[in-house]
């Protein structure tokens, strides 16, 4: 195979990596955010504890609702599939925990695949350097 061949091989190679890697580094930023929003709840659930006066809760973007919590009230958990369900706050603390556990294993899985498409596209401009 010519230089010409070659060093073309190698461009559309790298082009393919580097949209991978974006797609990658975007799905790492995803999980990221999911990671914080667990964060974010876990400790609002904690806050609920002992609080009786009437205070704000958000339940979207830039709107809230005025409620007070009241001894024994349950946590409403996403379970999947737009199915709720009712749980004791220390339930729903460990079912967040869980899930935080497995986006941080994901997360793990993606920064390792990063770094290998990053090696690769470090490999394959080193041999475009060689054939100029």
């Amino acid at each position: 195979m010519g230089n010409d061949e070659e060093i073309q091989k190698l461009a559309y190679e790298a082009q393919y990596l580097q949209q991978q890697l974006s797609e990658m580094q975007r799905q790492l930023q995803q999980a990221i955010i999911v990671m914080n929003n667990i964060d974010a709840t876990t400790k609002t659930i904690d806050g609920l504890k002992g609080l009786r006066q009437e205070t704000y809760f958000q339940i979207g973007s830039d709107a809230f609702v005025k409620a007070k919590p009241q001894e024994g009230d349950k946590i409403l958990i996403d379970a999947g599939a737009n199915v709720l369900i009712e749980k004791e706050p220390h339930e729903a603390k460990e079912i967040l925990r869980k899930r935080k556990e497995q986006v941080e294993k994901a997360t793990e899985v993606m920064k390792r695949n990063i770094d290998k498409l990053n090696a690769r596209l470090m490999d394959i401009e080193k041999k475009a350097e060689e054939f100029q």
